[in-house]
């Protein structure tokens, strides 16, 4: 089956909760599954190995539906962050102000790599 970027966005979508439910890497999984690719859950700052073996790509292009981020841990936060674009605003088990899910996020800007699917 081929990968099916707005079935994975409307899977976001239809499951993100009112706040995080420290599930990031499980739930973007579940959409990417969602999508038509199996992809292995890991801690969230490990998923691009399993993003890549799944055939996504690094991208520094401007941001489209279905793009999914990466971010590297924190101090407070060590398993790091995933969440999948929608074309508008950044959701991961809930719907994000910003592409950092939270303040410690927000004011270290750990590293992260944006994956994308053809």
């Amino acid at each position: 089956m081929p990968w099916n970027k707005k079935a994975a966005v409307n899977y976001a979508q239809l499951h993100a909760q009112g706040k995080s439910t420290h599930y990031c890497a499980r739930f973007v999984c579940n959409a990417v599954n969602a999508g038509g690719i199996h992809l292995t859950c890991a801690n969230a700052k490990d998923l691009g190995r399993h993003l890549a073996d799944a055939g996504f790509y690094e991208t520094h292009d401007l941001l489209q539906a279905g793009d999914i981020a990466v971010i590297q841990g924190t101090q407070h936060h060590q398993y790091g962050h995933v969440c999948i674009f929608d074309g508008h605003q950044w959701i991961s088990d809930f719907r994000q102000k910003t592409m950092y899910p939270g303040v410690e996020y927000r004011a270290l800007k750990p590293s992260f790599i944006i994956y994308r699917h053809d």
